[in-house]
């Protein structure tokens, strides 16, 4: 849940309301509940924006749907229905969180998981918590800040993944494993999924 302040700031720290003798705008997600292609994150950030807009000036109107005013390329992107292809760029502990949360939304037979990350992240937080799947395929973007695919199957320590140095080379042979009621997901950076 975001707080909103009246001085238009979004506060992660109820307490600094109080400091700041700021009034306080809550955003309810449990509430009115949006039907939209969007995944529930993302669903969550608009109510906060929607809601940010309507104490700016509360004489514009948003129509429910997100879709009608932003396009997110990279954040639950679906890009091929059989096999369901997603490409998210979550990349951190949270996102990787929000990632598993929406998973048990879909419908699916096979997770196919591709991994790539860029080498700061703190691979141990992201690692422990990211969704079952029976495949795990780990590579690497052209960034020059990409990780080097075998560190990461070291520190993922699952004898099942394998390990590519050419995301090209993995998405082939996803394709021509996967069956079309499997879901293959591209994650863990930004670079990867720009690939």
């Amino acid at each position: 849940r975001h707080l909103l302040t009246a001085k238009h700031k979004i506060l992660t720290n109820p307490n600094e309301k109080t400091q700041k003798n700021a009034k306080l705008f809550k955003v309810d997600h449990a509430e009115n509940k949006i039907i939209s292609k969007l995944p529930n994150y993302q669903l969550n950030n608009w109510k906060t924006a929607k809601k940010a807009v309507n104490i700016l000036n509360p004489e514009i109107f948003l129509k429910e749907d997100p879709l009608d005013y932003i396009t997110l390329k990279g954040r639950w992107q679906i890009v091929e229905k059989k096999p369901k292809i997603i490409l998210d760029i979550g990349h951190n502990k949270e996102g990787i969180k929000e990632i598993k949360k929406q998973l048990r939304l879909e419908e699916y037979n096979s997770l196919h998981l591709v991994l790539g990350f860029s080498n700061d992240k703190n691979l141990d937080e992201i690692l422990k918590n990211l969704p079952e799947a029976k495949h795990i395929y780990l590579t690497k973007s052209k960034n020059e800040r990409a990780l080097d695919p075998e560190i990461l199957k070291t520190k993922l320590n699952k004898k099942t993944s394998l390990v590519f140095q050419d995301f090209r080379a993995a998405f082939l042979k996803i394709k021509g494993m996967a069956n079309e009621d499997d879901l293959i997901l591209v994650t863990g950076s930004a670079f990867l999924v720009s690939d």
